[in-house]
């Protein structure tokens, strides 16, 4: 894992400073010419004579950790031999073989060094970071959290992040701002993706397929989620449009998004609190871009203003009557009316979205580019149909994935993406899931905050015990069991929920005091 980590930084260092619009195979030219270079110097010769691809493939290997499929690595070389330009140099034959005055390289060993030397600062940065905040380190950890989305989209395994103790998330969250560190993550980010995207093998254009939108995609092309949940999907949404993508969005799914602002303004009394915690909440939007319940009433009242002005294509109910009807009869309703306890329009939408996706994708896919309809959203997790799927085997796909397969496969209409904010965008809808997943419901958030609302009232506990607390939930310390068992059981009295919230504020406050004793030491 080493030796790749150092690799994906590589590819990562060499797509930022390469030409925007050049292929993604000529980033590996400088690796093919170090393994070349490599070889003649272990065997004292100036000559390389290859009677096939396989031994420079291994030596690849074996330098790089890198398995690149011998028609990619026979492109590279024919890469290498135009830019040579020199028979006597650099003769390949047709049969595979070839010879090349290898000593012709400068390579690339202080990049390397460089890279192996980022990787430690890495290490050592999350090191002291899980010293201070006395946790355990594990640094393998932090590399599987940074290579998540390389494993969610381009393997058949599914990520389980939910495993991973929550200083990684908030040791990544907190480097965004340090640009060094911040660097050295969008590297082997970028480069675990580039390293897995020749096996996706996209070989047409991407173009002419239809996006259905979900909810939660609309909800964030407005700017009401995450700032980088928005950067995501706007320039995606501009890519799209570039590209000719046609866009659509289900009726129901409308009158979803327009009820879920009217909840929001409806106890938009919550603002505060809520959108404190829960990072990716409207409320949170709301907080960030000072809305206030009068403007985001505005928001509501001109959805379908703005559907048309975005080009969105709306699919009203009479147009996929046999769609819907075949939905309401299938075993994935049924098993979605449980998921959504029993929230008849949210379970019936999503399946109705599954099944026209699968009706209009197309049949004998064999490439990404093959799919003909994906249902895209940005929920920051896959669906359980598509999990342990290949990307062109599921129906579903995540505006950062979308966007990242567009960008390396498209690099001249790719070109405004700037890097750092799709690795930023990336990373930052990983700790969003994470946290979604161990944040309480806003249910259970009303019961807390009620609770703690008539504790402030008699004085037990001031504004500022229930401000901590929120920020702890808000980072993931405190999980949903503890919640549940400290702070809203029938069991707890009140007294013991004094003491409870009393004790994570004070554990925020310690940790605000070790960050600041770190930053003046610094």
């Amino acid at each position: 894992m080493e030796k790749l980590l150092v690799t994906y930084a590589l590819l990562g260092y060499l797509k930022e400073t390469s030409l925007s619009k050049a292929p993604i195979i000529e980033l590996y030219v400088p690796i093919v010419k170090k393994a070349l270079r490599e070889y003649a110097m272990e065997n004292n010769i100036e000559e390389y004579k290859g009677r096939s691809f396989v031994e420079l493939s291994e030596k690849i290997k074996s330098i790089f950790g890198l398995n690149i499929p011998i028609p990619i690595l026979s492109k590279i070389m024919e890469f290498i031999r135009d830019e040579i330009g020199d028979d006597k140099v650099f003769a390949l034959y047709n049969d595979g073989a070839f010879i090349i005055k290898s000593m012709v390289f400068d390579g690339i060993g202080d990049i390397l060094q460089i890279e192996k030397d980022n990787i430690r600062l890495l290490e050592n940065s999350y090191k002291d970071f899980c010293e201070s905040n006395n946790c355990k380190f594990d640094f393998e950890e932090l590399k599987n959290f940074i290579l998540a989305s390389q494993i969610d989209l381009f393997t058949d395994k599914r990520m389980d992040l939910l495993n991973l103790d929550c200083y990684v998330p908030k040791f990544v969250a907190e480097k965004f701002d340090d640009e060094v560190i911040f660097k050295i993550m969008s590297n082997i980010y970028l480069g675990g993706i580039i390293a897995s995207y020749l096996e996706l093998n996209i070989t047409k254009k991407v173009t002419d397929a239809e996006l259905l939108l979900d909810t939660n995609f609309f909800i964030s092309l407005i700017d009401l989620n995450t700032e980088d949940s928005y950067y995501i999907c706007n320039q995606l949404y501009n890519l799209c449009v570039q590209l000719g993508f046609r866009l659509t969005m289900l009726g129901s799914t409308v009158e979803q998004i327009k009820v879920l602002l009217g909840n929001r303004i409806n106890d938009f009394g919550s603002k505060e609190y809520i959108g404190t915690i829960r990072t990716a909440d409207i409320f949170n939007a709301c907080i960030r871009r000072e809305i206030d319940k009068t403007a985001l009433e505005r928001i509501r009242d001109s959805v379908d203003y703005k559907i048309d002005e975005l080009g969105i294509v709306v699919i009203q109910e009479a147009q996929i009557r046999y769609i819907i009807d075949l939905a309401k009869k299938s075993e994935d309703y049924k098993v979605l009316m449980k998921k959504r306890q029993n929230n008849e329009e949210s379970a019936l939408n999503d399946c109705v979205a599954k099944f026209y996706v699968k009706q209009k994708r197309g049949s004998r896919i064999q490439e990404f580019a093959d799919v003909k309809c994906w249902f895209l959203h940005n929920s920051f997790s896959l669906s359980d149909d598509d999990a342990g799927h290949k990307i062109q085997d599921r129906y579903s796909i995540s505006a950062n994935e979308l966007l990242v397969l567009l960008w390396l496969s498209s690099p001249a209409q790719g070109k405004d993406v700037k890097i750092n904010n799709l690795t930023r965008g990336g990373l930052a809808s990983y700790i969003t899931k994470y946290r979604r997943a161990k944040m309480p419901s806003i249910e259970v958030l009303k019961k807390i905050k009620k609770r703690a609302d008539q504790a402030v009232k008699f004085g037990k506990i001031s504004e500022k015990d229930t401000y901590n607390l929120s920020i702890r939930m808000a980072e993931g310390y405190i999980t949903s069991t503890q919640v549940d068992t400290q702070l809203i059981s029938e069991e707890v009295s009140d007294d013991q929920f004094v003491l409870n919230l009393k004790s994570f504020s004070e554990e925020a406050d310690r940790y605000k005091v070790e960050k600041e004793k770190q930053i003046l030491n610094y």
